[in-house]
């Protein structure tokens, strides 16, 4: 018997091990098998700058010191179950080291007004909303971990849309939120504000233009008389600054929005589960690095898991509401940046470290980020 259960246990050891350290074959297979769903994130180095890490919403003209430039890979963070007391020590450590995060948080722990005038009231000066904002204004993320700590592979089709789109609309107003008391975070000028380095060239190129064929039509007047020249003088000039305001003055309103990320409760995932995230329009997101941290309370050994296990496009799954996860945080992340890693939100890791946001018109990119 002793030796019946020697076996077994020999034979249970190389399947956890594949659960507990899955190796780089096993995760690019399941990317391929389940397209659908985001495992990890080829990626190769980009030439990233301090502007990336600026908190506001105009990073391609924020005033950040140290610009420099290096080659880094990407890696994406990942934070499930929050927000906690321990959130605002995540977000710290995070700022310490010029990391970015993209939370997956549960819809039960999220105070929210839903309409309620008093409520509203109350909530305004909520520590646990203002984490939240805080989270965005340092460039960090927000998405949808359904809206209890349960494992979501059990719910009905209908539970789990309702929940989804339940937490949707309480992240949603955070975003709104966010948006609508936009900190003066960076030195923008009101004319540069959410002005891309594209829409800046093309404003410099539309004056330029305009001044040109302005000042070849005074010219050709010039040859009539005095007077002309001099209204054609004042006519182009004027034409030239028109231009040039309406252009830079009036660039596309660029706003925070949440993405459409969704990470299971407990990870396990279905086939009925991916048809309702089609139908809603949302990815799912898994990862390639887990330290199984819900499970493991010991912050040093979970640092050593993440960072045996991390590559380039490497999506790090941790959680929040564990006292052990922001020591582990304080132990990664500077490593991580010493060997040459950007740490960043699914949605930058997804861009190729192009931070992405939405204007009017449709989705745009912020150039400075690689």
């Amino acid at each position: 018997m002793p030796s019946l259960i020697f076996t077994l246990s020999l034979l249970a050891i190389p399947p956890l091990y594949l659960i507990y350290k899955p190796p780089p074959l096993l995760i690019r297979y399941l990317q391929r098998h389940y397209p659908d769903i985001l495992w990890h994130v080829p990626t190769s180095p980009t030439t990233a700058t301090n502007n990336d890490y600026c908190p506001c919403k105009c990073p391609s003209t924020c005033t950040c010191s140290n610009t420099t430039n290096s080659k880094r890979a990407l890696i994406a963070l990942t934070i499930d179950d929050g927000p906690s007391r321990y959130t605002s020590e995540i977000l710290q450590i995070l700022k310490d080291n010029d990391a970015t995060a993209t939370f997956f948080v549960i819809g039960s722990h999220i105070r929210d007004t839903d309409g309620d005038a008093d409520a509203e009231a109350e909530t305004d000066t909520d520590p646990q909303r203002e984490t939240l904002l805080d989270l965005l204004r340092a460039g960090n993320e927000l998405a949808n971990h359904a809206m209890h700590d349960e494992p979501s592979c059990r719910l009905s089709d209908a539970e789990l849309t309702a929940q989804i789109m339940a937490v949707e609309r309480k992240i949603g107003r955070i975003y709104d939120s966010a948006n609508a008391n936009d900190p003066d975070a960076c030195s923008c000028t009101s004319s540069e504000n959410n002005l891309t380095p594209s829409a800046a060239a093309t404003a410099t190129t539309t004056a330029t233009a305009t001044a040109a064929t302005a000042t070849a039509t005074a010219t050709v007047t010039a040859t009539a008389t005095a007077a002309a020249t001099a209204t054609a003088t004042a006519t182009a000039t004027a034409t030239v600054t028109a231009t040039a305001t309406a252009t830079a003055t009036s660039p596309p309103s660029t706003r925070l929005i949440p993405p459409k990320y969704f990470r299971p409760g407990s990870g396990f995932f279905t086939t009925r589960m991916r048809r309702v995230l089609a139908t809603l329009d949302y990815r799912l997101v898994l990862g390639s690095v887990y330290p199984h941290d819900p499970q493991i309370p010991f912050w040093s050994v979970n640092a050593w898991h993440v960072l045996s296990m991390v590559r380039p496009g490497a999506i790090i799954v941790c959680h929040d509401g564990r006292s052990w996860t922001a020591p582990m945080l304080r132990r990664v992340l500077p490593v991580l940046k010493r060997r040459g890693y950007r740490v960043v939100t699914v949605t930058e890791l997804l861009g190729g470290g192009v931070k992405v946001f939405l204007r009017e018109g449709g989705l745009g990119f912020d150039e400075t980020g690689g």
